[in-house]
């Protein structure tokens, strides 16, 4: 690996927003908007995260997996007051929204 990208900016280590988030690659995976947007109509029909996080569970997604899934779920739905139906086809951090603006 280039040693540039050991590093952040300025030649120091990179912080921690530098880090991908644990189970953040499974919202890149072949399938992830649709896995997301299936999520997202379970959730709109009432079901709890917390029960379908168990279903996932029970289904053999590693719980990091779960957890990034269920937070993006969460991200996006506060996110369409910034950007409207749009943010369902975006993926968001916790900083990232707070800083953004349309």
């Amino acid at each position: 690996m280039d040693d540039s990208l050991k590093t952040g900016p300025r030649g120091n280590a990179p912080g921690p927003s530098s880090s991908p988030l644990p189970g953040w690659e499974s919202l890149f995976d072949d399938g992830a908007v649709e896995r997301l947007a299936e999520l997202e109509e379970r959730i709109a029909g009432g079901e709890s995260a917390l029960a379908l996080g168990g279903r996932l569970r029970q289904q053999g997604l590693p719980g990091d997996e779960v957890a990034a899934q269920l937070t993006q779920l969460d991200l996006r739905r506060r996110a369409r007051a910034k950007f409207g139906e749009a943010a369902g086809r975006m993926l968001f951090t916790q900083a990232g929204l707070e800083q953004a603006s349309r």
